[in-house]
């Protein structure tokens, strides 16, 4: 997998690294199989924009980049589409951001509030975001 396993919780996966969208597309589909072994559990992954080098804060796609390159919350909605065979939980962060946007230091924390509750339901989660293993530890997630 490109993603890690985060120190401080088992379930919770992120990227130390740039990554893109062939290596989310593999990373949704391993943990959608790990999650299905392990009792049946679910996989949710948040997405739909950058993060920041190194601190992997989260912020928006420029409109460009929505309308000419690519639109993130799309394509990484599309690895649930009919013969993929993978069903996961999909939040889009990027619905806090306009043009190019970071999100703010409060949407942050109810992103990482969100995220908690689902891990302590038992949820496999991916942060599928460019070095978002350094803000899911500076989040103490």
């Amino acid at each position: 997998m490109y993603c890690t396993e985060t120190k401080v919780n088992s379930k919770l996966y992120a990227y130390k690294k740039s990554t893109d969208q062939a290596e989310n597309n593999s990373d949704m589909k391993e943990l959608y199989s790990i999650a299905a072994k392990d009792k049946g559990a679910k996989l949710v992954v948040f997405g739909g924009l950058h993060g920041y080098d190194p601190s992997g804060e989260p912020t928006g796609q420029t409109l460009s980049e929505k309308k000419d390159i690519c639109n993130f919350s799309m394509e990484d909605r599309d690895a649930k589409s009919v013969g993929k065979g993978i069903n996961f939980i999909y939040c889009n962060i990027a619905k806090y951001t306009t043009d190019g946007s970071d999100v703010t230091k409060e949407k942050q924390k109810e992103i990482a509030t969100l995220i908690k509750g689902y891990l302590n339901g038992g949820y496999y989660v991916l942060l599928s975001w460019c070095f978002s293993y350094t803000w899911a530890k500076t989040m103490k997630l």
